[in-house]
């Protein structure tokens, strides 16, 4: 009988053992498979990130050299018609034929990223403003006070501005500014163009998917407030403020790479990308953070949501 049951014993030792090594193969299997997944979709996200940024790079590089190679035009740097500028207007009448807003409405029709064109003078205050309607519009006329008036005329560059409430439209904008020389190199005034944001918010509009699982991507200002938005123009409007959004904290401080956390604006846990724009201008440009997909509602995890908003005017 113990020799019986000891021949009964062994081969269930071995199926069990059997057993055993194939669980074991099988969870190793499965953790090595999940590592390889969520490695190709940390590099798929880096490669996403990229892609958005050299779209983004493009778009406002183009606006840049619009805005750069027109300044240098006779018809821009002349000003002529400084002494038939009315205050009461905000700038040049509409009726004065001046090769300025004939190059300006040029611009605004083929160029299609901007939605305005100012002409500042040196002081800061605006000599015209493409298209008329709402340069008469204007909240003020000196615009001396703005961050991205202040800027040019410190560097003598091109800059981007950050986010800011516009004093045309009054919604929120972003600026791209470059000087207008005189004949000795003189800075005599500043040639400018308001972005579309809307359409900044289209750009790789056509990758995004569809239901819980979302790529999209967004651009913020240094400060970290939204210029665009795949998937939420509305925080652009908002001026909804992601600094406290892990990636754009870390590509603010000059950093790339993925990680997974938790987006306290969309209380969502999520895995992405982000990355800083090594584009043009410097050093007013934005930075990106990627989303490759949503992972749960953050309502699970408790995460705060702090969704912090400024209204700026500059």
């Amino acid at each position: 009988m113990r020799g019986l049951r000891l021949s009964l014993k062994v081969p269930a030792l071995i199926v069990l053992a059997v057993l055993l090594t194939a669980g074991a193969s099988s969870l190793l299997a499965i953790v090595i498979g999940r590592g390889i997944v969520h490695a190709t979709a940390q590099e798929a996200n880096l490669n996403s990130v990229r892609s958005y940024a050299s779209a983004i790079d493009f778009y406002l590089d183009s606006a840049r050299s619009d805005l750069e190679i027109t300044a240098d035009l006779s018809g821009i740097t002349d000003m002529k018609a400084a002494q038939l500028v009315d205050p009461a207007l905000h700038g040049l009448p509409a009726d004065l034929d001046v090769p300025e807003r004939a190059i300006a409405a040029r611009l605004l029709e083929h160029s299609k990223v901007f939605e305005y064109i100012m002409l500042l003078q040196a002081d800061g205050s605006v000599y015209l403003l493409e298209p008329y309607d709402l340069q008469i519009k204007l909240s003020r006329q000196d615009l001396a006070f703005t961050a991205w008036y202040k800027e040019v005329m410190h560097t003598g560059h091109t800059v981007i501005s950050d986010l800011h409430i516009s004093t045309a439209t009054q919604p929120p904008t972003s600026v791209i500014a470059t000087p207008v020389r005189g004949a000795e190199g003189q800075i005599s005034g500043i040639w400018a163009g308001a972005l579309k944001l809307a359409e900044l918010s289209h750009i790789g509009h056509g990758g995004l998917e569809s239901g819980t699982l979302q790529r999209y991507g967004y651009v913020t200002d240094r400060r970290g407030l939204i210029i665009a938005h795949q998937a939420a123009p509305k925080y652009v409007q908002e001026q909804t403020d992601f600094s406290s959004v892990p990636p754009v904290r870390a590509a603010l401080a000059g950093q790339s790479g993925v990680a997974q956390f938790v987006n306290p604006i969309e209380r969502v846990e999520t895995l992405g990308a982000r990355g800083d724009r090594s584009g043009v201008p410097r050093p007013l440009g934005p930075v990106i953070g990627r989303y490759s997909r949503r992972l749960q509602p953050a309502a699970v995890r408790r995460a705060p949501c702090p969704a912090a908003r400024a209204g700026v005017r500059a």
